[in-house]
C-alpha cells in the first residue's frame, strides 16, 4: 500500500477512517474542502475502488466484521419425551448441540 499512496495520502485516509468529515480535515490540513476532495479522488483512482468506503478498508484502515456465527440446530427429538426413549440409553448433547444417544 505504501507504494501505491504518498504519505500524505495515507495520512488523510487515517482521518477518513477515525471519523473525521471532509470539512474538518480541510481545516485540519490548511487547505480547502474542493482540494480535499480531489485528494480523495485521486486516493480512490489509484486504488481502483469506487467509494470512501472502499478506499478505506482496500488501504487495510478498517477491518471488516466478522461473519456471523451460524447457531446449532435444534433437535427434532426432544431431550424429556419418554416416548422417544430407548431402553437403557440416555440422550445427551456434545459441546456442539447435537445429540447422541449412550448406554445408562
Amino acid at each position: 500500500m505504501r507504494e501505491i499512496l504518498t504519505s500524505c495520502q495515507l495520512e488523510l485516509l487515517r482521518m477518513i477512517a477515525s471519523g473525521m468529515s471532509q470539512a474538518r480535515i480541510a481545516e485540519e490540513v490548511g487547505k480547502s474542502e474542493g482540494t480535499v476532495n480531489q485528494m480523495m479522488h485521486k486516493i480512490r483512482e489509484r486504488l481502483g475502488v469506487a467509494s470512501t468506503e472502499e478506499a478505506v478498508i482496500a488501504a487495510g484502515m478498517v477491518q471488516m466484521p466478522p461473519a456471523p456465527r451460524r447457531q446449532a440446530r435444534q433437535s427434532l427429538i426432544p431431550d424429556d419425551d419418554p416416548r422417544f426413549a430407548i431402553r437403557g440409553m440416555q440422550q445427551v448433547r456434545d459441546r456442539h448441540g447435537i445429540v447422541r444417544w449412550r448406554r445408562i
